[in-house]
């Protein structure tokens, strides 16, 4: 296509070198058929794509079976979104505590996060960001001609948002006044939580400012009570200025079927990413297995335990590697550093051994030292440890 057929917001982001989030993927899947001949590797160990390594529910599974088994199959599959999105919302709406017409259904959180992006920002808007976090964030605000605030986070304090980093916080907001604060909770890639009071002051610090808090729970299941649910849209229910997102991608075992939603209070911003939106953005087949996957909840508990489980072993036998730094996290991404390689080697040293692993989004220190893994089961962390161990 002719560059003069671009809109000024494409070209613009073309030229500052932004890409598209599917030609990172592409990248990735690349590099893993690259390794496959190269190496000649027998096995492939993902701990680079932020998956339930169980899965789904087996019920959910079992469910899809069925359907697919059916002589009216064919008839599903022809339906538009119709009742089942109702019902979604219904079980949705009651599980946070909030009226239906609240929520917004997109094709994973990660649309969901463009759509807020083309709603809101205009060129040389300011958005804040703390660092590091997820590289969607800065991807869609960068396509938007956005200015990037770095609220850094650092390794002393574990990657956790403290006392020091809310003040520091609070004088960025002052000065810049950002037009979208995006916030990971837990942050991906640290998997570290942020305290309910933090949040809660962030909540009331920018209520009197023309700022939108977003806080993307992708791994909020992680952090629910046993056998509960828990969400910054129950503890501060109906604040104007807050953006929930929440996702069917990690613990549920379902990001092949593409489901994400948000929670918001603002009739006009709900209003502004509808009209960004699809008519229908999820098809009726995921509709039906996120709905599935709700009646089965107790499958959540079970992975958050057997998270835990594996984590605390992941963790207690890199006690013994003295060359390796793992940061602890509260769900199931974990960073680590290798003191006699840059990140860049490391996972390249364990991509020719089969195994891939994440890289921090950013140029500076973190980046060039941390990777990041998300846990898988038993027996594919015990060969990471093995090939960290041996390295």
């Amino acid at each position: 296509m002719p560059i003069a057929r671009l809109n000024i917001a494409t070209k613009k982001a073309f030229s500052r070198q932004i890409r598209g989030y599917t030609d990172s993927e592409k990248t990735a899947h690349d590099r893993v058929c690259e390794i496959v001949a190269e190496c000649n590797i027998k096995e492939i160990l993902r701990f680079d794509l932020g998956q339930n390594p169980n899965g789904c529910a087996p019920e959910v599974a079992e469910k899809l079976q069925y359907l697919s088994e059916q002589n009216d199959a064919h008839l599903i599959l022809k339906n538009y979104p119709g009742t089942e999105i109702s019902n979604l919302r219904d079980k949705l709406a009651n599980m946070h505590g909030i009226s239906p017409d609240q929520l917004l259904f997109s094709a994973g959180t990660e649309q969901m996060i463009g759509l807020i992006a083309r709603s809101i920002l205009e060129e040389k808007d300011s958005i804040l960001v703390n660092r590091p976090s997820f590289f969607v964030f800065e991807n869609v605000s960068n396509k938007m001609g956005a200015h990037i605030l770095h609220l850094d986070l650092n390794v002393e304090s574990g990657f956790n948002w403290t006392e020091q980093t809310l003040e520091r916080f609070k004088v960025m907001q002052k000065q810049y006044i950002p037009k979208i604060i995006w916030i990971a909770n837990p942050n991906n890639p640290t998997g570290q939580a942020i305290a309910d009071d933090i949040l809660e002051e962030i909540l009331r610090f920018t209520a009197n400012y023309p700022t939108l808090v977003v806080i993307d729970e992708a791994y909020g299941e992680y952090l629910d009570p046993p056998n509960g649910f828990k969400s910054i849209s129950q503890i501060v229910p109906n604040q104007r200025n807050l953006l929930v997102l929440r996702t069917f991608s990690k613990a549920y075992g379902l990001a092949s079927i593409r489901l994400g939603y948000a929670i918001t209070s603002d009739e006009n911003l709900s209003a502004a990413i509808r009209l960004h939106s699809n008519a229908y953005p999820v098809s009726e087949l995921s509709i039906m297995l996120a709905n599935f996957a709700l009646n089965h909840m107790d499958y959540l508990e079970q992975t958050r335990q057997e998270t835990i489980r594996c984590r605390k072993q992941f963790l207690e036998w890199t006690k013994s590697i003295p060359k390796l730094e793992v940061i602890n996290s509260d769900c199931s991404i974990l960073m680590l550093k290798h003191k006699h390689y840059d990140s860049i080697t490391l996972r390249r040293l364990l991509e020719k051994l089969g195994i891939f692993t994440s890289s921090i989004p950013g140029s500076d220190e973190i980046a060039k030292s941390f990777i990041r893994i998300s846990l898988g089961r038993e027996r594919e962390n015990r060969i990471l440890y093995e090939q960290l161990r041996c390295i």
